[in-house]
């Protein structure tokens, strides 16, 4: 959306002119909207508001998780309602998500039966489970159907929802015996069954979290999933190619959390909301530095007498930052992931910690000749490369032990890993480094 019309939207909504805002969002498209409408701020509701019900249905679900929290709350049941009739069992499940108990109950009295039905089927499960991120957008067929059989199944299907369903084979007990791609109905001779067609079907529980889910899909190619229930009889179904904003959102739930920062800020929050949701974890690391402050405290004599080794200190800090944060990421990625991080824990810190030292030995190769060529001192360059092969083993270890202990007490290392991390590398770096000084060159 061009600055023009979104400035032109602001004015109107600021005075509450629901047409004009109607009329100047009416040719756009539906993400476009919903772009406009992220970074309106407290003019969100107001813009929302004034579009009619088909487009509040699909740019509801392209709102983003801030927007979605300010504005769903806000509108009555019977907008709800309306948009709702027009959405997909599993969006309007999502979007029901945002509103309370009381209200959701209400909305759910006015739809119509059966797809009040599948709504309440989903809404059962987090969201953040694949019975929250299923679809219930299927038929089922038994083996012995032929083309015939499944063409009016389909029919019948398309006529009630306006929509293709996936088409899943069972067996007479109800469990899952795979599904029949439709390029295998047009390819096949009519007297073909079901049996002879289908494809195997990857089934998973409906309690399955969305991040044993996605380490499922990093490492097998698939196309859709069955989500079972205990008894293994189909739920529903999730298509692969609907999880890249799932994936997307886990992506930066993630980076923001290895910032320190909540999902729940926006850009355009006030101050205070930025400082409510930060504060904390600046005075964790306030009371960290404090520590790598001390140890230097304890070398000032050593200082005094070489006042240059003050102006190398930034590059033994620096260099144990990187380096943890690299293998820190690396551990948090697989942890993400759903690997076996902690089982394979020893060798994943004996691994980073190596690469640490190799790394250090070829850093320090690289760092001496440029020191020493600065100082004039071979002294301080070799203490200097010898405290960076330190600080960045050091760094090693502690970047894939911490998010690994972190998992272990339950607590989630992509939120405090970094602290801790960074206060190691500079307490031992600082440590190795003013301490090899005052032995070696004093």
């Amino acid at each position: 959306m061009n600055k023009s019309l979104l400035r032109q939207v602001q004015k109107e909504a600021r005075n509450h002119d629901t047409k004009a805002i109607a009329s100047l969002l009416e040719k756009e498209d539906f993400h476009s909207v919903a772009e406009c409408i992220n970074v309106l701020g407290s003019d969100r509701l107001v813009v929302f508001t004034s579009l009619n019900g088909e487009k509040q249905a699909k740019i509801a679900l392209a709102l983003n998780y801030r927007s979605k929290r300010s504005i769903l709350p806000q509108l009555p049941d019977k907008t709800i309602v309306s948009f709702l009739q027009l959405s997909d069992e599993d969006d309007a499940a999502d979007i029901l998500q945002f509103v309370s108990d009381e209200h959701r109950n209400a909305i759910l009295e006015k739809l119509q039966d059966e797809k009040r039905k599948r709504i309440e089927t989903l809404v059962k499960y987090h969201p953040e489970t694949a019975g929250g991120l299923m679809d219930m957008n299927f038929i089922v067929v038994k083996p012995d159907f032929n083309l015939q059989d499944i063409a009016e199944k389909i029919d019948r299907y398309t006529i009630r929802e306006k929509k293709t369903p996936l088409i899943v084979a069972t067996r007479d007990d109800g469990t899952i015996i795979g599904y029949v791609p439709y390029r295998n109905l047009i390819l096949t001779s009519p007297d073909s069954l079901v049996k002879d067609i289908t494809r195997s079907l990857p089934f998973i529980s409906a309690q399955t979290k969305k991040r044993k889910l996605l380490h499922l899909l990093s490492r097998r190619k698939l196309e859709v999933i069955g989500v079972t229930d205990t008894k293994d009889q189909l739920l529903g179904i999730i298509h692969v190619s609907d999880l890249a904003q799932l994936i997307e959102s886990e992506t930066t739930d993630n980076l923001l959390q290895f910032a320190g920062v909540s999902r729940e800020e926006d850009m355009l929050d006030p101050a205070s909301v930025a400082v409510k949701n930060r504060y904390m974890w600046l005075i964790v690391n306030l009371g960290t530095a404090f520590l790598a402050a001390f140890v230097v405290s304890r070398f000032e004599n050593t200082i005094a007498q070489m006042a240059i080794l003050a102006s190398f200190m930034p590059i033994v800090a620096g260099m144990g930052g990187n380096a943890g944060t690299q293998s820190l990421a690396v551990v948090i990625r697989g942890i993400a992931l759903g690997e076996r991080a902690w089982t394979n824990g020893r060798r994943i810190i004996l691994k980073e910690a190596v690469a640490g030292f190799f790394n250090g030995l070829i850093t320090a190769a690289v760092t001496i000749p440029i020191v020493w060529w600065f100082t004039k001192d071979l002294g301080i360059a070799l203490v200097l490369g010898s405290a960076m092969i330190i600080n960045l083993v050091v760094a090693g270890f502690f970047g894939a032990m911490i998010p690994l202990a972190l998992k272990f007490f339950k607590i989630d290392p992509a939120v405090a890993s970094t602290v801790f991390v960074t206060t190691a590398t500079d307490v031992f770096g600082f440590f190795a480094f003013l301490g090899l000084a005052t032995v070696v060159l004093l």
